[in-house]
């Protein structure tokens, strides 16, 4: 009984995120008639492919958070716990204030077995990275040709980003980082920062890495999806994965807005203009947001294909986390 009730709470979870997704998609979708959707039909074969890549993007962006969970200390999650406990944490996304998925993290890790501090910790330190490496990307992309102050940016900011990952974690200069942090962080993100300690250069620079390769995938994933729409928009690929970078780090930075609805694709229609015809940059903006939450549904749906541990916490046996989490959303 209590795994019927877990499961239908994540059933209904989905379809308060998918309901929030079209109320906010609405109004775009009005100002688009039947004739943009029969001109700009897709080619199925690149929007499987395309679809294909980001589920693989978002499964890899899970290994990741696993990665960073094991360098502070916690035991290593079976795959499928990775899998199910971060997408689920992750539709935490959509409730504005941008803070939720990370108790979401600590709540439902605690259910599955992960020490919740490390579940928590590994979310907070893993979009860090994601972002930081997302900014070395989009220098690098930036819609118009390539200049010398753009690839100056780009390099300083790459080489911020490795010499940031080196000083912050167990490093006596990265000590007193921490200590000038602590006392000026939110107490609820004290714990996570003192946890950095335990990280060794090493594997931070490694999974740094790792997040700067999630965005080239990314990239090569929405160049392929515009190309479904738009044959020959691969030929733009560098300004593809400028707009991409741009519109989702935008997204991701504004608060309010539940996981950069309507800010991501505000911001993707005004870089278009030129890479794209114009009925395209209307269409493609708000069907890239419904490509999004197919991919990531995909991931969340894949986790029983993937080994997991007999018993409660990695079967995916509804428990009282799941039932605080709830509370919590």
């Amino acid at each position: 009984m209590k795994r019927r009730l877990a499961v239908l709470a994540q059933l209904v979870l989905l379809a308060v995120v998918a309901w929030a997704v079209w109320h906010r998609l609405a109004p775009e979708l009005a100002g688009l008639t039947l004739r943009d959707f029969v001109h700009w039909r897709p080619a199925i074969g690149l929007l499987l492919l395309s679809t294909l890549g980001l589920t693989a993007l978002h499964l890899m962006q899970a290994f990741l958070w696993r990665r960073v969970v094991v360098d502070v200390g916690a035991p290593p999650p079976d795959a499928r716990t990775t899998v199910r406990v971060y997408f689920m944490s992750g539709l935490a996304r959509f409730i504005p204030g941008m803070v939720w998925q990370f108790p979401a993290f600590a709540v439902l890790g605690q259910q599955a077995g992960i020490p919740p501090l490390a579940a928590s910790a590994g979310g907070v330190i893993g979009n860090l990275a994601f972002l930081a490496t997302g900014v070395v990307f989009l220098a690098f992309t930036l819609p118009g040709a390539p200049g010398a102050v753009e690839l100056l940016v780009g390099v300083v900011a790459a080489a911020a980003a490795i010499a940031a990952v080196f000083v912050f974690t167990a490093t006596p200069a990265g000590a007193r980082v921490r200590a000038w942090v602590l006392r000026h962080a939110p107490p609820r993100l004290v714990p996570a920062v003192e946890l950095a300690a335990r990280i060794r250069p090493a594997h931070a620079l490694a999974w740094t890495l790792g997040y700067a390769g999630s965005w080239l995938v990314l990239a090569a994933s929405f160049t392929l999806f515009v190309d479904a729409f738009v044959p020959g928009a691969i030929g733009h690929f560098r300004q593809l994965g400028g707009i991409m970078a741009a519109s989702y780090l935008g997204g991701l930075l504004v608060p309010f807005a539940p996981a950069g609805l309507g800010v991501r694709e505000g911001i993707m229609v005004g870089l278009f203009a030129g890479v794209v015809p114009a009925p395209a940059a209307l269409l493609i903006p708000v069907a890239q947001r419904l490509w999004f939450f197919l991919a990531e549904f995909l991931a969340l749906a894949s986790f029983p294909l993937f080994p997991g541990r007999r018993g409660p916490a990695a079967s995916g046996e509804g428990g009282p986390g799941e039932r605080k989490l709830m509370e919590v959303l």
